[in-house]
């Protein structure tokens, strides 16, 4: 969804559009096969002033603001057989990761990054702004980059194949002491000041987060929750009343009595007790599988979920949410990040929210009578892309 809401849908047999009734392909775009063979393709992105860039497979196709038809970028000045990823960042240059390297277009100039600056087989899969003018570029095999102030160089990791093969960085956690604890689809990579080191795991590690005894535990979607032992190996904790097997974990974190609380995907939320009962509450009675996202632990009564349908408080077997209902904007809400000045600021795919928590517990407590006072920051307080 662009910043004027419409919605874009990358398919197969073309591009389509939502207009609020119904899905219709876009005028002039039945003949972009965008989704091939690869799913990969289909990217699309909107730039500061409007405009759509889409990627149709081996080329790049582009709507300026306040007109209808798409441009094809002239194939002679790319000349890519796959473009894999779309990235438009703060100064509001395009990047294009493809097999040729890494593309800028800027409104003046289109430089290609490719194996003489340094990047292996010329090939990107995905690109990250990490500062001003500061870039993390993924190669092949996730081989890491620097792109500082127009120059690429290899990432300073002592041991250069590290994350050969890896897939999927799916957390990244900074424990107390510094060290960097990188979360893969079967591996578990540990960066300090003092080793690197590569811990395999059998499954997708979604989450990390300290325990209650010092140690950091991993979860593992459709596995369980581990750790690290003492001889570096991973060791699952046991729960013998739980499979995990249905479990597909987005978030864990530990009570001050031991109790796990775990949020997922699909199956709602679990509570953990350390005398091995388990519980397990939907986050909606009248609605299964909505998605959680994240939570915020208030204290030991009262638990706050982000989800897919807004949010929830859960204070022992009472459950309220709060949605559309109570004026929320955007119903999927990624994360829960508590100031020191009383507000919760929400990320979602059409900004940040920010809203007092004080209104929230009010508006939960009489809904008839206090409302809650949204305030959604995106690109017209100065962010660069609305999605967050």
């Amino acid at each position: 969804r662009d910043s004027k809401n419409r919605t874009w849908i990358t398919t197969e047999f073309g591009l389509y559009s939502w207009n609020g009734l119904t899905i219709v392909p876009y005028p002039g775009m039945k003949w972009a096969r965008i989704i091939q063979s690869n799913p990969s393709f289909g990217h699309i992105a909107e730039d500061k002033k409007g405009g759509i860039w889409l990627s149709t497979g081996n080329g790049l196709a582009y709507l300026p603001e306040g007109e209808d038809q798409f441009y094809i970028f002239p194939p002679t000045n790319l000349k890519i057989q796959t473009l894999n990823n779309i990235n438009i960042d703060r100064e509001d240059n395009i990047w294009l990761a493809t097999d040729r390297g890494l593309f800028k277009i800027s409104p003046t100039n289109l430089i290609n990054y490719a194996e003489a600056e340094g990047i292996e087989n010329n090939r990107v899969s995905a690109i990250s702004q990490t500062g001003e003018n500061k870039f993390l570029v993924i190669g092949t095999n996730s081989k890491l980059y620097r792109l500082d102030e127009g120059v690429i160089k290899p990432y300073p990791l002592r041991q250069k194949n590290l994350l050969s093969q890896t897939r999927n960085i799916l957390y990244v956690l900074t424990g107390k002491d510094g060290t960097q604890w990188i979360c893969t689809e079967g591996n578990i990579f540990k960066l300090s000041g003092q080793e690197e080191k590569k811990i395999p795991v059998n499954g997708q590690v979604r989450y990390a987060c300290e325990g209650i005894d010092g140690r950091i535990y991993f979860g593992v979607a459709f596995q369980g929750i581990g750790f690290i032992n003492d001889a570096g190996q991973f060791e699952y904790v046991k729960f013998p009343c739980l499979d995990f097997r249905d479990v597909y974990m987005s978030n864990l974190f530990q009570r001050s009595d031991g109790t796990w609380v775990v949020s997922t995907y699909r199956t709602g939320i679990y509570f953990l007790f350390p005398n091995g009962k388990v519980e397990r509450q939907e986050l909606f009675d009248s609605t299964k599988g909505i998605q959680a996202f994240d939570m915020y632990q208030e204290n030991d009564q009262t638990l706050w979920v982000a989800s897919g349908k807004g949010l929830v408080r859960i204070r022992g077997n009472k459950k309220q949410s709060i949605g559309a209902e109570a004026g929320l904007a955007e119903l999927s809400l990624f994360k829960i990040l508590p100031d020191l000045e009383g507000y919760w600021w929400l990320p979602t795919n059409i900004g940040i929210i920010r809203v007092k928590k004080a209104e929230l517990d009010a508006y939960l407590d009489n809904p008839d009578v206090n409302k809650i006072n949204w305030r959604i920051f995106d690109e017209g307080d100065g962010m660069y892309n609305r999605q967050c």
